[in-house]
């Protein structure tokens, strides 16, 4: 096989061995997290992890993706210059019709095709449980761009958290603070819920109508620009240009005739 496509492979390699790494460390953060014995200290730090580590396993992502792409545009531009040369050489395979066969090439870009869609499926999990929820999201001043503020908790979880930390190992005040937390949460969905609805019914709804009166507008206004300057015998243009012809084929004593009378 060619030299560049097997540095593209043997860079593949690495790219799922540094993907591994990542995800593993990751899924040990979730695992501590899920850890009942484990402090709250330890858990917010563990939180903190999280999101250096998913991001890491996002751009790990990222890379694996790329070089996949790679590979495959290199295999097919090999294949089109010379579609035996080196793969006679080698112990692989390349026919769609033998995909059964564990030496057929063709299976092992569908395991990485696979593999990195079951990673895609997992990061998307990963950013559905973040913790973006627990911080407060506003319009940016001065435009009409929605940002998330992560400088600061919102003023309804803060008191929460500080209370939270001041109890410590109270079971019954934990839970209390819990359902405290979990009824903010709450709220949001709620409230999102609400926006969604108001957007898909009412909102849209008001658009539709509005969308009827502009076009019913811009119609009459065709109507009415026709009428002054369109091309039509009735319009106001050409019966000033037909008086003017009718003027012009006027004797000039016939002219002077109408003046004077």
């Amino acid at each position: 096989m060619s030299t560049r496509y097997m540095d593209l492979l043997n860079e593949q390699q690495g790219y799922l061995d540094e993907n591994y790494n990542l995800a593993q460390e990751v899924l040990d953060i979730l695992d501590g997290l899920a850890n009942e014995e484990k402090s709250d200290e330890d858990k917010i730090a563990l939180l903190k992890s999280l999101k250096k580590g998913s991001d890491e396993l996002f751009s790990s992502l990222i890379n694996l993706r790329i070089n996949n792409i790679n590979s495959i545009e290199s295999y097919n531009t090999k294949m089109k210059i010379g579609p035996s040369s080196d793969v006679a050489k080698s112990k692989l395979k390349v026919s769609p019709t033998d995909l059964g066969n564990p030496d057929n090439l063709y299976n092992y870009l569908k395991e990485l095709r696979l593999l990195n869609f079951e990673w895609m499926k997992h990061l998307k999990l990963l950013n559905d449980f973040s913790t973006d929820m627990s911080f407060p999201i506003a319009n940016q001043e001065g435009t009409d761009h929605i940002v998330v503020n992560r400088e600061h908790f919102p003023a309804e979880l803060l008191p929460v958290l500080e209370r939270y930390d001041q109890h410590g190992e109270a079971v019954d005040d934990t839970m209390k603070l819990r359902s405290e937390m979990m009824q903010y949460f709450e709220n949001i969905r709620s409230t999102r819920a609400k926006y969604h609805l108001e957007n898909k019914y009412l909102i849209a709804t008001s658009l539709k109508e509005l969308t009827k009166s502009v076009a019913a507008w811009s119609s009459k206004w065709e109507n009415l620009e026709s009428l002054l300057f369109g091309d039509n015998p009735n319009s106001i243009r050409k019966l000033l240009q037909s008086v003017q012809s009718i003027k012009a084929s006027i004797p000039q004593e016939s002219k002077m005739d109408v003046e004077m009378e």
